[in-house]
């Protein structure tokens, strides 16, 4: 009922087969129906390796990960410039997504183009996690432990990638499923997050290093769903991979932006890791942004172009800081008398269980009032309101707070959970988007692509807050008495806040001016490069073609 917008009545039977000792009728809010549906048109192998994958991979071990690994980074006081360094480092694999995709299509292993490659990242993440989990700091230096935290990444990303490819497959076939799949897959990882916050603040009290140790009960039962077959992988022929191979040949173009995005990923990783210095790397991460922005403007379809160019341009513009937050916030007495001194416990586990309860009513908002609203209305409203949210950081980092009556703790978990509340009807529609936009065939590679050109946003986004801490001269590291470092903070708050309402004036000409559940390019289209404006100018499509793409 709910995928048809039906809301169900009271008087509705929960299932056809009445019985007595049955719960009374509304009592799930339409739920257990919404679920039976969407297992009759999705088919539960595919809401099964979802589960292991976006629920208890992204969603319990992404709170794991997320929680602890700024306690890491604190006992091995790296100051704010550089977390934000490696941070942006440990995020590449995200953005790499499109050269996993170009490999799971073309180099399938044992005919199987996805679970081979799902099976040889859980367990070299599930190797990184025990590793840090296990071995001392004194015997893993900090090097070591950015390239686990990597590997760590890489095993999410890559599990995520192919099964959302698979759940754009299924879209394909039924496309007025899309907005149900993906609250699904939203809702339940928001619930994993949720199970993962709740452990991750008792674990980090006794040891920042335990949540990595429990994270590895949570990184290899996805192995089983795989050894069953729910992904219902066909292997693929010869003359299916040798057609395949011919298709993406075709797309040199797409094939071009992996390989610019790799290099990209190089160059962040690099003048990170050598350098370290935050005005290098700031350089490195303006200058990649500025060539990818220009090579997806020039080679792909319009529709696919404009909006990738908004997904990489809005996390890029939102720059991080939340190194430095992260001081401002842990910092004892001792080191910044003037903070909050938030307790380990309240910044990983009551923060983060707030924001997940939050990101749940989010999703639920999103799928009961928003599934229907239009991309350019529902992405301009939350844009605005998510800038305005964001904007109470310049209220908390100046003490005003303080001056209106407000605690800290108060303050800081209203702002949480409104940010979290709204940041979910920002990305839920885009997800949306990515999942109509691939066109047929290539599904995983066109999905790693749009995701991974968003995802290099955010990295860039990482190493350009790195330059904009050096500039205003902000870069704590738990140090005593280093209450000066924190004097500009509110600075960096309003410029990452107000940057991001660039992309709010350019998104009328750039997402698409569609209804959520309708296609946005046609079933017949299966190029991602047609009607380009570098195969125009260079002749390489015909008038007609280019008119009607």
């Amino acid at each position: 009922q709910v995928l048809n917008n039906v809301v169900p009545k009271e008087s509705d039977p929960l299932i056809a087969n009445k019985d007595k000792c049955s719960p009374p009728p509304g009592w799930d809010l339409g739920l257990c129906d919404w679920f039976l549906e969407l297992k009759a048109k999705a088919g539960y192998e595919l809401l099964v390796i979802l589960f292991f994958s976006e629920h208890l991979g992204r969603g319990v071990l992404g709170a794991l990960i997320g929680g602890s690994t700024s306690y890491i980074y604190r006992d091995y006081h790296v100051p704010a410039t550089k977390i934000q360094i490696y941070s942006g480092i440990v995020g590449l694999p995200w953005a790499l997504k499109p050269v996993v995709g170009l490999l799971s299509d073309l180099v399938p292993i044992g005919c199987y183009n996805k679970a081979p490659y799902m099976v040889i990242v859980t367990v070299l993440g599930t190797a990184a996690f025990v590793c840090v989990g296990v071995i001392p700091a004194s015997s893993l230096p900090i090097a070591a432990v950015v390239a686990c935290f990597f590997t760590q990444q890489m095993q999410l990303s890559t599990n995520d990638l192919l099964t959302e490819a698979t759940y754009a497959e299924k879209i394909r076939e039924t496309p007025d499923i899309g907005p149900a799949i993906i609250s699904y897959v939203w809702f339940g990882m928001n619930v994993g997050g949720l199970v993962g916050t709740l452990l991750v603040g008792w674990l980090v009290s006794y040891s920042p290093k335990l949540p990595f140790t429990v994270a590895v009960f949570a990184s290899v039962p996805i192995l089983a769903p795989l050894a069953l077959g729910h992904l219902k992988e066909k292997p693929l022929t010869d003359q299916e991979l040798s057609a395949r191979r011919a298709r993406i040949a075709l797309e040199g173009e797409v094939c071009l932006i992996a390989g610019l995005m790799v290099l990209a990923a190089a160059a962040l990783a690099l003048s990170g890791l050598l350098t370290g210095d935050p005005i290098i790397n700031g350089c490195v991460a303006i200058a990649v942004l500025l060539m990818m922005l220009t090579v997806v403007s020039l080679v792909l379809t319009p529709v696919l172009a404009k909006f990738t160019v908004f997904s990489m341009l809005q996390p890029a513009l939102t720059l991080s800081i939340s190194g430095a937050g992260f001081y401002f916030g842990i910092d004892t007495p001792a080191e910044f008398p003037q903070g909050p001194h938030f307790s380990m416990f309240f910044l990983t586990s009551v923060m983060g269980t707030v924001g997940q309860v939050m990101s749940l009513v989010g999703v639920l908002c999103y799928q009961r009032y928003m599934s229907t609203w239009r991309y350019r209305s529902l992405l301009m409203v939350s844009n605005i309101a998510y800038t305005l949210a964001s904007l109470l950081g310049v209220l908390f980092y100046t003490r005003l707070n303080l001056k209106l009556g407000i605690p800290d703790h108060v303050f800081v978990l209203g702002g949480d959970a409104l940010q979290a509340l709204i940041f979910q009807w920002q990305w839920m529609p885009q997800v949306v988007i990515l999942a109509y936009l691939c066109p047929a065939g290539i599904e995983a590679t066109m999905y790693a692509l749009l995701a991974g050109c968003h995802n290099l946003g955010s990295s860039v986004s990482s190493s350009m807050g790195s330059l904009l801490l050096k500039i205003l001269q902000i870069d704590p590291d738990g140090s005593l008495d280093e209450s000066a470092q924190f004097k500009n903070l509110w600075i960096a708050s309003a410029i990452s806040s107000v940057l991001p309402l660039i992309t709010i004036l350019l998104l009328i000409k750039l997402v698409p001016d569609g209804q959520q559940g309708e296609k946005l390019i046609p079933d017949d289209q299966r190029s991602a490069t047609a009607g380009s404006l570098w195969r125009t100018w260079m002749g390489r499509e015909t008038a007609t073609h280019s008119t009607q793409v």
